[in-house]
């Protein structure tokens, strides 16, 4: 109860940029996490070169929030996101249907998710 599972495309080293995130929100309770964008190469994130991305679900008001990016990432991705409410009992099947389709460009976002 009360969990954001991130999902992103296959890929073959970390360098690679994601475009598509898929989002299984499980209520139950609030939950959130970060996303974490750098280079996957460089150490260029010890010059402050990262951005994060921070997903939150509000169990009360059943919404979903994308903050605005933050840091200093030029080439951060945005992102096409598919986000699935996962109720009790839905298993694999649940990812036939998104509960909603969103295109992320780093500003914040707010989604009332229901089925």
């Amino acid at each position: 109860q009360g969990s954001i599972i991130p999902m992103g495309e296959v890929i073959q080293h970390t360098a690679q940029p994601q475009h598509e995130l898929s989002l299984l929100v499980y209520p139950g309770a609030d939950a959130e996490f970060s996303l974490y964008e750098d280079d996957g190469l460089h150490y260029n994130y010890e010059k402050g070169e990262f951005a994060n991305v921070r997903f939150t679900y509000d169990e009360e008001s059943s919404t979903l929030r994308i903050s605005a990016r933050e840091g200093a990432y030029a080439q951060a991705s945005d992102y096409h996101i598919k986000v699935y409410l996962m109720r009790e009992g839905s298993g694999i099947d649940a990812l036939d249907e998104p509960c909603c389709d969103l295109y992320y460009q780093g500003q914040a976002l707010e989604v009332a998710l229901s089925e």
